[in-house]
Parts: C-alpha cells; sequence; structure tokens
C-alpha cells in the first residue's frame, strides 16, 4: 500500500482571510498541557520552549538538564539557553493524531511565543508545512493529519492574554514630580451607563493585576 501524498488543496484555504503574510502559529498538546502560540519556524534548526511558558507547566525542574551551549539568532547574535528538556508533544485530532518525543532547549529571552517547532521536530513528524494555507500536515501511518494555523494567537485580544508581560519589556509611568504634594481632582459626574462601562473595565484590569487600588489619606 502506498503511502498518501501530503500536498495542499483550495479546501484548506477555508477560514484564511487572503491576502495575507500571517506566520503559521499552531496549538499542539506538550507534556499533557495544551499550549497556545507556538511559531512554526522552517528556519530554525532548534526546538525551542520559553522559560515562560515552561513555569507554567507544572513540570518538575529535575527533569531539565544545563546547557553550555549557546545559541545563534537570526541576527547572528549568541543566546544562552538556560537548560534543554525531553518532552512529548502531540499533534492532529483524535482520529489522526500522532506523538513525538522533543527536545526543548529553554531559553529565558522575552517572546510573543511561547514555543518555536523547528526543523528538527517537522522532520521527526514528517510534516509540511504550508504558511499560504496556514496549516501543517503530517504523516502518521497511513495517514494524513493536520493542524489548522490560529493566526489570533499571535495578538492579545483581551486583557487576560497579556498576563506575564515583563515590565522590563514595557511599563507605564506617571511623569510626576514625586517631591510635589499630590492634589486630589474633584469628582466627575457622569451618566448611569457610563459609569457602568468604566466600573467593568477597571474591574477587568483589577482582576488582570494590571492595576491596583491604593489608599491615599488626606
Amino acid at each position: 500500500m502506498k503511502p498518501p501524498v501530503v500536498g495542499f488543496l483550495d479546501e484548506d484555504y477555508a477560514r484564511v482571510s487572503l491576502p495575507h503574510i500571517d506566520a503559521l502559529v499552531i496549538m499542539l498538546q506538550v507534556a499533557n498541557h495544551i499550549i497556545h502560540r507556538i511559531f512554526v519556524d522552517n528556519r530554525s534548526s532548534t526546538d525551542i520552549l520559553y522559560w515562560s511558558a515552561f513555569t507554567h507547566m507544572d513540570i518538575s525542574r529535575d527533569k531539565i538538564v544545563p546547557s553550555r551551549y549557546p545559541l545563534m539568532g537570526f541576527a547572528r547574535e549568541q543566546v544562552q539557553p538556560v537548560s534543554s528538556i525531553e518532552l512529548p508533544v502531540t499533534t492532529g485530532d483524535h482520529s489522526r493524531q500522532k506523538t513525538i518525543m522533543v527536545k526543548f532547549r529553554v531559553i529565558g529571552h522575552p517572546s510573543a511565543y511561547n514555543a518555536i517547532l523547528g526543523r528538527t521536530a517537522l522532520n521527526k513528524l514528517k510534516a509540511v508545512t504550508s504558511t499560504s494555507h496556514l496549516n501543517m500536515k503530517f504523516l502518521n501511518e497511513h495517514e494524513v493529519g493536520k493542524v489548522k494555523g490560529r493566526p489570533m494567537d499571535v495578538f492579545a485580544w483581551s486583557l487576560e492574554d497579556m498576563l506575564g508581560i515583563d515590565p522590563s519589556v514595557l511599563t507605564h509611568r506617571l511623569n510626576v514630580n514625586p517631591s510635589h504634594r499630590p492634589i486630589k481632582q474633584k469628582r466627575r459626574s457622569f451618566t448611569p451607563d457610563k459609569n457602568e462601562a468604566m466600573s467593568k473595565e477597571v474591574e477587568k484590569l483589577l482582576q488582570a493585576g494590571f492595576i491596583r487600588e491604593v489608599d491615599y489619606p488626606d
């Protein structure tokens, strides 16, 4: 029995807005955790897991192995990995799943992604990618499985999506003189609908941990 041909058809453009220049960003199961924002990068020979994602996976740090060798970035700069770890990665839906072991290099640099799937893992999966179709297909015995790209994962569409941004990356500060005495502004009156809308937005910021309530005694 000949193995099936892995290719892409017009029907694979379903739910893809054309034209586009989006990266292929997918969701996979890594060590029994659903990981969003995984960048599929055919240019990278290394599979990368970012430290910010690793710390949320409840994996014992005893399983990681310190790394002595730096990575070379796209700008030819050296990036020192924190460690490496081998984890199971499952791709595809329930009927056409495939699980492989992937050795990730763990690095602590800030990134818009949680992980990068490079050529090492892609070759092990026998995967073929199409950025035009925002799709990745792979051979699973005598069947072809696929993983659809999720371009929305690249962006933050809610406050909850922005949790964990390091203050060293972006911090908003008020340009005030700390030697001056604070002056309490007069309370402004708004219509009930505006008060309700503002209260909801403030509550969202409080729950996301972006702001906190501070008391300034007179």
